[in-house]
């Protein structure tokens, strides 16, 4: 019984989804950019050019982070549960 125990502690984390800690912080990071850009602008440190231009550049940087999040997050594979059970 506590062999079975000890093998279903190390296997348990395994097995499960794999979704890493810190998934979605660069686009978080990204919005709050936005937002802040948003803010600048309403508060007239920037310009409406420059303004633009950085949300397009952040919006691409949001874009690659989210497309590259999501490729690096692995699907389950229950082929894999079945063998270790």
């Amino acid at each position: 019984l506590m062999t079975v125990a000890a093998i279903f502690a190390v296997l348990w984390p395994l097995g499960r989804g794999g979704r890493r800690d810190n998934q979605g912080s660069e686009v978080a990071v990204y919005k709050d950019q936005l937002a802040e850009i948003e803010r600048d602008l309403a508060a007239g440190l920037i310009a409406a050019p420059e303004a633009e231009a950085a949300r397009i550049e952040i919006s691409r940087r949001l874009l690659a982070a989210d497309s590259s999040e999501s490729a690096i997050a692995p699907a389950s594979n229950p082929k894999w549960r079945r063998a270790a059970a």
